[in-house]
Protein backbone atom coordinates (compact mmCIF):
# COMPACT_ATOMS: atom_id res chain seq x y z
CA UNK A 1 0.00 0.00 0.00
CA UNK A 2 1.23 3.59 -1.40
CA UNK A 3 2.36 6.34 1.24
CA UNK A 4 0.05 9.65 0.04
CA UNK A 5 2.53 12.33 -0.97
CA UNK A 6 1.39 15.69 0.59
CA UNK A 7 2.97 19.35 0.26
CA UNK A 8 5.77 20.30 2.52
CA UNK A 9 5.88 23.25 4.25
CA UNK A 10 8.44 25.10 2.31
CA UNK A 11 6.46 23.62 -1.28
CA UNK A 12 3.30 25.48 0.29
CA UNK A 13 5.33 28.88 1.32
CA UNK A 14 6.83 28.79 -2.24
CA UNK A 15 3.44 28.91 -3.59
CA UNK A 16 2.25 31.58 -1.39
CA UNK A 17 5.55 33.48 -2.27
CA UNK A 18 4.72 33.25 -5.88
CA UNK A 19 1.07 34.27 -5.66
CA UNK A 20 1.87 37.01 -3.70
CA UNK A 21 4.23 38.27 -6.22
CA UNK A 22 1.70 38.04 -9.54
CA UNK A 23 -0.81 40.01 -7.19
CA UNK A 24 1.71 43.15 -6.39
CA UNK A 25 2.76 42.66 -10.22
CA UNK A 26 -1.07 42.39 -11.69
CA UNK A 27 -3.02 45.03 -9.14
CA UNK A 28 -1.48 47.93 -9.68
CA UNK A 29 -2.26 46.87 -13.89
CA UNK A 30 -6.09 46.54 -12.68
CA UNK A 31 -5.91 49.41 -10.78
CA UNK A 32 -4.45 51.25 -14.32
CA UNK A 33 -7.40 49.87 -16.35
CA UNK A 34 -9.79 51.02 -14.07
CA UNK A 35 -8.57 54.58 -14.18
CA UNK A 36 -8.36 54.22 -17.67
CA UNK A 37 -11.61 52.68 -18.08
CA UNK A 38 -13.03 55.50 -16.01
CA UNK A 39 -11.85 58.53 -18.17
CA UNK A 40 -12.79 56.98 -21.28
CA UNK A 41 -16.08 56.58 -19.39
CA UNK A 42 -16.09 60.36 -18.67
CA UNK A 43 -14.85 61.39 -22.11
CA UNK A 44 -18.03 59.85 -23.65
CA UNK A 45 -19.97 62.15 -20.85
CA UNK A 46 -18.38 65.33 -22.53
CA UNK A 47 -19.23 64.36 -26.08
CA UNK A 48 -22.96 63.57 -25.04
CA UNK A 49 -23.18 66.94 -23.29
CA UNK A 50 -21.73 68.80 -25.81
CA UNK A 51 -24.22 67.89 -28.47
CA UNK A 52 -27.04 67.95 -25.60
CA UNK A 53 -25.87 71.49 -26.31
CA UNK A 54 -25.84 72.07 -29.48
CA UNK A 55 -29.51 70.25 -29.95
CA UNK A 56 -30.43 73.01 -27.56
CA UNK A 57 -29.21 75.18 -29.95
CA UNK A 58 -30.48 74.57 -32.89
CA UNK A 59 -33.71 74.32 -31.64
CA UNK A 60 -32.99 77.76 -30.75
CA UNK A 61 -31.92 80.21 -33.91
CA UNK A 62 -28.10 78.29 -33.25
CA UNK A 63 -27.52 80.25 -30.38
CA UNK A 64 -26.40 78.51 -26.89
CA UNK A 65 -28.37 78.61 -23.72
CA UNK A 66 -27.96 81.35 -20.71
CA UNK A 67 -26.88 80.34 -17.18
CA UNK A 68 -28.80 82.45 -14.45
CA UNK A 69 -26.86 82.54 -11.10
CA UNK A 70 -29.18 83.49 -7.60
CA UNK A 71 -32.52 83.87 -9.37
CA UNK A 72 -35.98 83.28 -8.21
CA UNK A 73 -36.48 79.91 -10.75
CA UNK A 74 -33.73 77.52 -10.57
CA UNK A 75 -34.08 75.79 -13.27
CA UNK A 76 -32.37 78.88 -15.43
CA UNK A 77 -28.93 76.95 -15.46
CA UNK A 78 -27.68 75.00 -18.33
CA UNK A 79 -27.72 72.08 -17.33
CA UNK A 80 -31.13 72.23 -16.75
CA UNK A 81 -32.34 73.80 -20.17
CA UNK A 82 -29.96 70.78 -21.91
CA UNK A 83 -31.52 68.05 -19.69
CA UNK A 84 -34.37 67.40 -22.16
CA UNK A 85 -32.07 66.30 -24.91
CA UNK A 86 -30.16 64.36 -22.64
CA UNK A 87 -32.45 62.44 -20.05
CA UNK A 88 -30.07 60.79 -18.75
CA UNK A 89 -28.38 62.60 -15.09
CA UNK A 90 -25.23 60.41 -14.63
CA UNK A 91 -23.94 61.63 -17.59
CA UNK A 92 -22.85 65.49 -15.65
CA UNK A 93 -21.14 63.01 -12.99
CA UNK A 94 -17.48 61.71 -13.68
CA UNK A 95 -16.65 58.16 -12.23
CA UNK A 96 -13.96 59.84 -10.69
CA UNK A 97 -15.25 62.02 -8.69
CA UNK A 98 -15.80 61.14 -5.25
CA UNK A 99 -18.02 63.81 -3.88
CA UNK A 100 -21.03 62.96 -5.30
CA UNK A 101 -24.52 62.97 -3.19
CA UNK A 102 -27.53 62.15 -4.63
CA UNK A 103 -29.62 65.75 -2.63
CA UNK A 104 -27.36 68.21 -1.45
CA UNK A 105 -28.79 69.82 1.78
CA UNK A 106 -32.05 68.14 0.83
CA UNK A 107 -32.97 71.22 -1.71
CA UNK A 108 -29.96 71.82 -3.97
CA UNK A 109 -30.30 68.62 -6.31
CA UNK A 110 -27.81 66.58 -7.49
CA UNK A 111 -24.03 67.36 -7.36
CA UNK A 112 -22.26 67.30 -10.83
CA UNK A 113 -18.81 66.93 -12.24
CA UNK A 114 -18.69 69.17 -15.20
CA UNK A 115 -18.73 73.86 -15.25
CA UNK A 116 -19.53 75.49 -18.67
CA UNK A 117 -17.57 78.36 -19.91
CA UNK A 118 -19.32 81.34 -18.68
CA UNK A 119 -18.87 85.04 -16.95
CA UNK A 120 -20.94 86.21 -14.49
CA UNK A 121 -21.77 90.21 -13.64
CA UNK A 122 -19.91 90.57 -16.92
CA UNK A 123 -19.57 93.96 -18.10
CA UNK A 124 -19.66 95.57 -21.76
CA UNK A 125 -17.71 95.15 -24.52
CA UNK A 126 -16.49 91.60 -22.92
CA UNK A 127 -20.01 90.16 -23.34
CA UNK A 128 -18.96 88.04 -26.15
CA UNK A 129 -15.89 85.77 -24.83
CA UNK A 130 -17.62 83.18 -23.49
CA UNK A 131 -19.63 80.35 -24.82
CA UNK A 132 -22.96 80.33 -22.08
CA UNK A 133 -23.95 83.58 -21.14
CA UNK A 134 -23.95 84.32 -17.54
CA UNK A 135 -26.37 86.49 -15.30
CA UNK A 136 -26.45 87.22 -11.54
CA UNK A 137 -29.62 89.07 -11.65
CA UNK A 138 -33.42 88.58 -10.70
CA UNK A 139 -33.99 89.31 -14.98
CA UNK A 140 -33.10 87.29 -17.12
CA UNK A 141 -32.34 90.47 -19.22
CA UNK A 142 -30.22 92.54 -17.16
CA UNK A 143 -27.59 92.30 -14.77
CA UNK A 144 -24.95 94.10 -12.62
CA UNK A 145 -23.41 94.86 -15.94
CA UNK A 146 -26.28 96.01 -18.14
CA UNK A 147 -28.05 94.33 -20.57
CA UNK A 148 -26.97 90.87 -21.78
CA UNK A 149 -27.46 89.02 -24.90
CA UNK A 150 -27.10 85.11 -25.86
CA UNK A 151 -23.89 83.70 -27.62
CA UNK A 152 -24.45 82.59 -31.65
CA UNK A 153 -22.83 79.64 -33.23
CA UNK A 154 -21.72 81.41 -35.99
CA UNK A 155 -20.15 84.87 -33.69
CA UNK A 156 -17.82 82.02 -32.05
CA UNK A 157 -14.62 82.51 -34.61
CA UNK A 158 -13.06 79.24 -33.93
CA UNK A 159 -15.73 77.31 -33.27
CA UNK A 160 -13.60 73.86 -33.26
CA UNK A 161 -11.27 75.31 -30.71
CA UNK A 162 -13.28 77.02 -28.56
CA UNK A 163 -13.64 75.46 -25.04
CA UNK A 164 -17.88 74.79 -24.07
CA UNK A 165 -17.52 72.67 -20.76
CA UNK A 166 -14.64 71.36 -18.73
CA UNK A 167 -14.40 69.09 -15.38
CA UNK A 168 -14.92 70.81 -12.08
CA UNK A 169 -15.66 67.84 -9.67
CA UNK A 170 -17.62 68.24 -6.44
CA UNK A 171 -15.13 67.01 -4.01
CA UNK A 172 -12.71 69.93 -5.29
CA UNK A 173 -15.21 72.38 -4.64
CA UNK A 174 -16.20 71.04 -1.30
CA UNK A 175 -12.21 71.27 -0.44
CA UNK A 176 -12.87 75.20 -0.72
CA UNK A 177 -15.14 75.70 2.14
CA UNK A 178 -17.19 77.66 -0.39
CA UNK A 179 -21.07 77.93 0.02
CA UNK A 180 -22.64 76.40 -1.58
CA UNK A 181 -20.68 73.60 -0.81
CA UNK A 182 -21.05 71.19 -3.76
CA UNK A 183 -20.68 71.45 -7.57
CA UNK A 184 -24.29 71.56 -8.18
CA UNK A 185 -27.06 73.05 -10.48
CA UNK A 186 -29.14 74.91 -8.05
CA UNK A 187 -28.28 78.64 -7.38
CA UNK A 188 -24.84 78.05 -7.71
CA UNK A 189 -21.58 79.73 -9.33
CA UNK A 190 -20.04 75.88 -9.14
CA UNK A 191 -21.63 74.98 -12.37
CA UNK A 192 -19.73 77.70 -14.68
CA UNK A 193 -15.70 78.90 -14.81
CA UNK A 194 -15.38 82.67 -14.69
CA UNK A 195 -12.45 83.46 -16.36
CA UNK A 196 -9.63 84.82 -14.30
CA UNK A 197 -9.33 86.93 -11.07
CA UNK A 198 -6.09 88.22 -11.68
CA UNK A 199 -6.24 90.57 -14.64
CA UNK A 200 -2.40 90.53 -13.94
CA UNK A 201 -2.65 87.17 -15.68
CA UNK A 202 -5.25 87.48 -17.96
CA UNK A 203 -4.88 90.67 -19.65
CA UNK A 204 -8.59 91.19 -18.85
CA UNK A 205 -11.03 92.33 -15.60
CA UNK A 206 -14.05 90.85 -15.35
CA UNK A 207 -16.97 92.38 -12.85
CA UNK A 208 -17.08 89.12 -10.84
CA UNK A 209 -13.64 88.21 -9.70
CA UNK A 210 -14.17 85.72 -6.80
CA UNK A 211 -11.43 83.32 -6.24
CA UNK A 212 -13.64 81.04 -3.94
CA UNK A 213 -16.19 80.36 -6.62
CA UNK A 214 -13.34 77.64 -7.62
CA UNK A 215 -14.25 78.85 -10.88
CA UNK A 216 -10.58 80.54 -12.68
CA UNK A 217 -9.84 79.37 -16.11
CA UNK A 218 -6.37 77.76 -16.67
CA UNK A 219 -3.64 80.17 -17.19
CA UNK A 220 0.12 78.48 -18.07
CA UNK A 221 1.59 82.40 -17.41
CA UNK A 222 -0.01 82.18 -13.49
CA UNK A 223 2.56 80.89 -11.04
CA UNK A 224 1.98 77.69 -9.12
CA UNK A 225 -0.15 77.89 -6.56
CA UNK A 226 -2.94 75.08 -5.23
CA UNK A 227 -6.48 74.38 -6.41
CA UNK A 228 -8.05 76.25 -7.73
CA UNK A 229 -5.24 79.86 -8.02
CA UNK A 230 -2.40 77.34 -9.46
CA UNK A 231 -2.07 76.93 -13.57
CA UNK A 232 -4.58 74.78 -14.12
CA UNK A 233 -7.54 76.80 -12.23
CA UNK A 234 -10.52 75.39 -11.57
CA UNK A 235 -10.66 72.65 -13.80
CA UNK A 236 -10.31 69.42 -11.36
CA UNK A 237 -7.31 66.83 -11.80
CA UNK A 238 -3.54 66.26 -10.78
CA UNK A 239 -0.93 68.01 -12.15
CA UNK A 240 0.04 67.19 -15.77
CA UNK A 241 -2.92 65.02 -16.01
CA UNK A 242 -4.68 64.76 -19.05
CA UNK A 243 -8.76 66.16 -18.24
CA UNK A 244 -11.64 65.94 -20.88
CA UNK A 245 -12.61 68.90 -22.71
CA UNK A 246 -15.55 69.56 -24.90
CA UNK A 247 -15.46 72.32 -27.37
CA UNK A 248 -18.36 74.43 -29.22
CA UNK A 249 -18.36 72.15 -32.24
CA UNK A 250 -19.35 69.08 -30.73
CA UNK A 251 -16.02 67.07 -30.19
CA UNK A 252 -14.18 66.25 -27.16
CA UNK A 253 -11.15 65.86 -26.51
CA UNK A 254 -8.43 64.97 -23.15
CA UNK A 255 -5.37 66.82 -22.85
CA UNK A 256 -3.66 68.88 -20.11
CA UNK A 257 -5.63 71.92 -18.76
CA UNK A 258 -3.01 74.43 -18.87
CA UNK A 259 -2.90 73.67 -22.47
CA UNK A 260 -5.93 75.60 -23.01
CA UNK A 261 -4.59 78.90 -22.03
CA UNK A 262 -0.68 78.31 -22.01
CA UNK A 263 -0.01 81.89 -21.81
CA UNK A 264 -2.48 83.98 -20.50
CA UNK A 265 -2.42 87.53 -21.63
CA UNK A 266 0.66 86.86 -23.10
CA UNK A 267 -0.40 84.91 -25.58
CA UNK A 268 -4.30 85.80 -26.20
CA UNK A 269 -4.53 83.83 -29.05
CA UNK A 270 -3.93 80.62 -27.63
CA UNK A 271 -6.44 81.19 -25.06
CA UNK A 272 -9.20 78.09 -26.16
CA UNK A 273 -11.59 79.83 -23.89
CA UNK A 274 -11.92 83.50 -25.47
CA UNK A 275 -14.96 82.32 -28.32
CA UNK A 276 -14.03 85.51 -30.05
CA UNK A 277 -10.45 85.70 -30.32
Amino acid sequence: MSRRKAFTLIELLVVIAIIAILAAILFPVFAQAKVAAKKASELSNFKQLTLGNLIYSGDYDDVFTLHGHWLGDPQTGWMYRITPYIKNLQIFRSPQDSGHVDNVDGWMGPSISVAANTLAGLTLPDVGDNVMRGVIGFDMQTNWGGPIGTTNQTAITQVADTIMLAPKYTRDVKAQGVWPPANTPFLTLQSTFLWDFDPTFSGKAYYYTDPLSSGAIPNGGRPDGTYPIGKNGGVSGAKDENMPFAFADGHAKSFKPTATNPDGGRQPEKNKWDSIR
